[in-house]
């Protein structure tokens, strides 16, 4: 019969729901054995990181512990060094190669000292050579320490202004020897005045160990004696002892590794060896796929988890270096993984409620599918004729039937009422889409108006917080240049008391003297004249700082343009100055005077000014590379009345912006600046300072190769005018 047929039908529909049902609590297993594993991955990672972040932070005090052992040397008597007699072994090579601590006799051993080998000879040279050389030798305790508590530290050395380097443990100078390069190495580069004004700890980046050591990196710090650069101490680590970390992460789905801030990869369990030729750039660790590339791969939030190409990609950024642990998961290879583990219990189960599925479905059919067949032939009769009579059913099923009759003559009674009633439904349907329609209407213009609050009030917070910054650098700076104004005046007064004392005695003075003091005094006056003049317009200088970041968010004054732009044109100037003293670009400026007050918020707009005019300095600089010589780098800048408007124009002779690039220069976190030359957050918040703020345009120019031009217009009216209207 055709009903039974429906019925093999129903059962095989309702075996293929129970592999559907399998199916889902297999995929509901899978997912919670994936996110459990991830999990234990994700800490066993950051323990992993944080071992080596341990590693780094031991090796960085050990390098501390030799910084300040040197320096309470300089500021204490040298010769108390317990290794300072060493310095009396030193001697000359012959045919003039330089010095070297070599052989060294007892009471030293060579086994607990380093070698000094330097150039030049040992006579006439000055006393603070041999006070560093004592200095040298008395940091060897701590180089023996430090290669004892760290195996991996292969090699501790003191590099002195001297001209000669100390290299723990002792090594014969036919190996390794002070050279005229050594100075330019980044292990003594690093820690001069000019690159580290700060004075801070660094790391090197990836480099060939001359002694046959293999790939290493370094860590150093500066010495000082008192405000004078002294040297260099450092510490070299095998790219093994960073490896051994790594290789310990038990998770073989997964990749591990450390890439450096230059994209070198300090680690790779597959990669990167001590004993590699050559230097490992992070690219090729990184899969095609994920379209990952270096400067992609810092711009990473360290500890979030991405999902890029079908990989699971998580960095973790050390704190006591400049390094990123990376870990890349193929989420193929991991679900194959963790399937494998899920895929017992679903077969088990599946064979289960088969064999339940098919002793129910014997069941069924002799106690429910045929008096189910005549319920429903049943049906269909009554469903045509709702006085059909009953036929003859077990007492079981009797009350179904009369349900059916009685529910089929209901039935017909309920159509008529339905068929008014939608009638009247469709009125009130109408009626309501037309009020959903006017109310998305009005949530429409709410939307735009709290787009436009959100604009103001993030353009706010932007300008608050640099102006923050801006205060608390000044008053930093404001202190020592009070005292360096207060002692410079303090200075000229006192040189001409001693002028006119030496006047009143000058016939004790013999006339060569007098003249020789005169001078000098002369030079002293000019020179204390200078530093007043110089301190004074730095001076000047801060307090423009400070009343630019005291100025309330958003509120316009009547300011003079022209004053506003030369005041930060010239700040921009001499900011570049200090970070670069070589920088030096003709500034060529031409002010209309029709322009006059104007108004304006000036602590913003200032900001504005300062981040054009930087890049445009930057742009004519950087164009050197590119040009032939005689090349004059140079910037313009000019105000001038358009009509309703005033134009600022800033234009540069560099190499330009591309097309299809100007379209982006102003998206958030956008820069055409090499890594670490910028934030891409300049232009953003300039453009939201003179569009959003002063209601003006901010427009680009650009030629390729030859200059480019941003054209700032500002409405001559009150600010806020032109926005309301």
């Amino acid at each position: 019969m055709a009903f039974f047929g429906r019925y093999r039908r129903l059962m095989r529909l309702t075996y293929g729901v129970l592999l559907a049902i399998s199916a889902a609590l297999f995929l509901m297993n899978l997912r919670t054995q994936y996110r459990s594993t991830r999990s234990l991955m994700d800490e066993r990672f950051r323990q992993t990181a944080d071992s080596i972040d341990f590693l780094v932070k031991s090796l960085a005090d050990h390098v501390e512990g030799f910084r300040a052992g040197a320096e309470t040397y300089w500021r204490e008597d040298a010769r108390s060094c317990p290794y300072g007699a060493l310095a009396g072994q030193l001697r000359e090579l012959p045919g003039n190669k330089g010095i070297a601590l070599e052989p060294v006799r007892v009471p030293f051993k060579a086994s607990e000292t380093g070698n000094v080998t330097g150039a030049g000879k040992l006579t006439g040279r000055s006393p603070s050579f041999a006070k560093s050389i004592r200095v040298a030798l008395g940091l060897n305790p701590l180089f023996g320490a430090a290669l004892r508590n760290m195996p991996g530290v292969v090699w501790a050395y003191y590099t002195s202004i001297d001209d000669f380097i100390l290299m723990y443990p002792w090594v014969p100078y036919t190996e390794y020897h002070y050279s005229a390069i050594t100075h330019t190495g980044e292990f003594f580069a690093l820690g001069k005045p000019g690159v580290n004004p700060g004075r801070r700890r660094f790391w090197t980046g990836v480099y060939v160990d001359q002694c046959g050591k293999g790939l290493m990196v370094t860590c150093g710090a500066p010495v000082y004696a008192g405000d004078k650069f002294m040297g260099t101490v450092a510490a070299d680590a095998t790219l093994d002892l960073l490896n051994s970390y790594i290789n310990g992460y038990p998770y073989k789905s997964s990749t591990l590794f450390i890439v450096n801030d230059r994209g070198e990869m300090l680690a790779h369990p597959g990669l990167v060896r001590s004993t590699d030729p050559d230097i490992k750039n992070v690219k090729l660790a990184l899969p095609p796929a994920t379209g990952l590339t270096q400067a992609k791969l810092a711009a990473l939030t360290s500890g979030k988890e991405y999902v890029l190409g079908g990989y699971v990609v998580v960095c973790q950024q050390l704190k006591n270096a400049p390094w990123r642990v990376v870990m890349l998961t193929p989420q193929s290879a991991m679900v194959r993984s963790v399937a494998g583990q899920s895929a017992g219990p679903l077969v088990v189960l599946l064979f289960g409620m088969t064999l339940m599925l098919l002793v129910a479905n014997s069941l069924t059919r002799r106690e429910f599918i045929e008096p189910a067949e005549k319920l429903v032939t049943h049906i269909d009769a009554a469903s045509r004729t709702p006085d059909t009579a009953i036929p003859p059913v077990p007492d079981a099923w009797r009350s179904w039937f009369d349900t059916v009759s009685r529910v089929f003559s209901e039935h017909s009674n309920l159509l008529e009422q339905l068929r008014s009633q939608n009638e009247h439904l469709e009125e009130m349907v109408a009626a309501r889409t037309a009020e959903v329609s006017k109310r998305n209407v009005e949530l429409a213009a709410a939307m735009e108006r709290l787009k436009e609050m959100q604009r103001q009030i993030v353009t706010q917070e932007k300008m608050a917080a640099l102006g923050g910054l801006t205060a608390g650098i000044a008053h930093e700076i404001k202190n020592p240049l009070n005292f360096v104004n207060n002692f410079s005046e303090l200075s000229l007064g006192l040189l001409d008391e001693m002028a006119d004392l030496l006047q009143t005695s000058a016939e004790r003075v013999e006339p060569d003297d007098m003249a020789d003091i005169q001078d000098i005094l002369g030079d002293l006056r000019q020179n204390a004249a200078k530093v007043n003049e110089h301190g004074k317009r730095a001076d000047s200088i801060v307090r423009g700082m400070l009343l630019h970041s005291r100025g309330k968010p958003g509120q316009a004054q009547e300011t003079d343009l022209n004053a506003l732009v030369a005041e930060y044109v010239n700040l921009a100037y001499h900011g570049m100055r200090a970070v670069d003293a070589e920088f030096n670009v003709k500034i060529e400026t031409e002010y209309d005077q029709a322009v006059g007050r104007v108004s304006v918020v000036p602590q913003d707009l200032s900001r504005a000014i300062l981040n054009i005019v930087n890049n445009a300095c930057y742009a004519a600089y950087d164009a050197r590379k590119h040009r032939p010589a005689g090349f004059q780098p140079a910037i313009r800048v000019s105000t001038k009345v358009a009509g309703d408007r005033i134009e600022v124009r800033i234009r540069d002779n560099g190499e330009g912006i591309p097309a299809e690039v100007r379209e982006k220069v102003f998206t958030p976190f956008y820069t055409t600046k090499p890594a670490g030359k910028g934030t891409g957050l300049g232009l953003s918040i300039t453009y939201d300072i003179i569009v959003q703020e002063h209601s003006g345009e901010l427009l680009i120019e650009s030629e390729d190769h030859a200059f480019t031009e941003f054209i700032i217009r500002l409405p001559r009216g009150p600010l806020g005018q032109e926005r309301a209207e």
